[in-house]
């Protein structure tokens, strides 16, 4: 047998092959570099049609984006027939119509696999579900709290009917378990708007299943490898901050620095001589900082901003927030150029047994100074 065969890059094949060779296939061949190298070699004048999904910020490529190859020798009749190579092959899950944008704010709410949902049906469903899920788009929802109690009792039985569709539960033990988990998920809510623990927000904004934001603020670049930081579309960046990996000063020498209460306004946009909007100078922060849950603490994503308390206050008064120490400054994902994200120990985190008895705290990583869509900068936190 003859086997021709691609991959985006040409690595796979490379693996392929010699898997193919090893089981007695001689006759084998690979699209050098991939449909990667393809496209960047002939572009529209080559045979690959729609976009080549890459795993990287740039997300996915069109053959006219790609190009570096030189098209003086195509004539018209090329450039005619280049243009219907390059069209969209993909379509809306939803509605059939042709698309091949892909977000990663666009996934299928139980499973978080990216799918393609044009702008149309994105502003119709209130989440999202992939193909093979489509039968729980009716009663599974990972944020509950627009629903009322009696929805929330239908989401419940529906459910329960699928699940007795999972048989033999042997078969299908994740799946079950999926679904088990959820029914749990949505009893305890009904049990908690019956007791008046929450209350039912019907203004409620759609959020992005990754990383928890309401959908005007996402922008879409949240899911695995895309998560990044915009840093590098701000015109103004921040001083250099010096990394220190542990904390040498003891809590006295902490309390001496010197603190000054900053107003934090991320509305606060700069402007340049050209009169264009650029992104405000990050808030200062230095390893040693002790800091507090700030304006943009998301309890659905980060958990409760107050003090876990041993024992049940009488007092009415609410619980002190939380407090912690700067570790590490990082950037928020990869290709920054600035430190907008912030390593912490909290001080009530329980500590982690280790090895020969030693015990040791694991520090979590919170945005300071992420940019969002509209150009402004989002802080988890706040000197305390």
């Amino acid at each position: 047998k003859t086997v021709l065969m691609y991959c985006t890059g040409g690595i796979r094949c490379e693996k392929a092959s010699v898997m193919l060779k090893r089981r007695g296939v001689q006759d084998v061949y690979q699209l050098s570099g991939g449909i990667h190298e393809y496209v960047q070699q002939f572009g529209d004048g080559g045979f690959f049609k729609g976009k080549n999904f890459v795993f990287d910020q740039r997300v996915a490529l069109s053959p006219s984006s790609s190009s570096t190859a030189t098209t003086q020798h195509i004539n018209k009749e090329d450039e005619e027939e280049s243009k219907t190579k390059n069209t969209i092959v993909g379509k809306c899950i939803e509605c059939s119509t042709p698309y091949d944008t892909i977000s990663g704010s666009i996934l299928c709410t139980v499973c978080r696999d990216l799918i393609l949902l044009c702008k149309s049906c994105q502003q119709s469903l209130l989440e999202y579900h992939c193909t093979r899920h489509s039968t729980w788009k009716h009663c599974y929802y990972t944020f509950l709290e627009s629903f009322d109690i009696p929805t929330l009792q239908q989401q419940y039985v529906k459910l329960q009917t699928l699940l007795q569709k999972y048989v033999p539960p042997k078969e299908h033990k994740n799946v079950r378990k999926t679904l088990r988990k959820q029914m749990y998920k949505v009893k305890v809510r009904i049990e908690q708007l019956e007791n008046g623990i929450v209350n039912v927000d019907v203004n409620a904004k759609r959020r992005c299943r990754t990383c928890r934001q309401s959908l005007d603020i996402c922008d879409g670049l949240c899911w695995g490898f895309w998560r990044h930081s915009s840093s590098s579309s701000s015109s103004s960046s921040s001083s250099p901050l010096s990394l220190v990996q542990n904390i040498t000063e003891d809590e006295s020498s902490c309390s001496k620095k010197s603190k000054c209460n900053h107003d934090i306004d991320t509305n606060q946009v700069s402007t340049n001589t050209s009169g264009a909007a650029t992104a405000s100078v990050i808030i200062q922060v230095n390893v040693g900082d002790r800091i507090q849950p700030g304006p943009h603490w998301n309890e659905h994503r980060l958990g409760p901003k107050q003090q876990q308390q041993q024992q049940p206050s009488s007092s009415s008064s609410q619980a002190p927030l939380k407090q912690g120490t700067v570790v590490q400054l990082k950037t928020w994902g990869s290709g920054g150029d600035e430190y907008d994200c912030v390593s912490v120990l909290w001080d009530d985190d329980d500590k982690i047994p280790k090895k020969d008895n030693v015990t040791t705290t694991r520090a979590q990583i919170y945005r300071w100074g992420v940019l969002i869509q509209d150009g402004t900068r989002v802080y988890d936190l706040e000197h305390c």
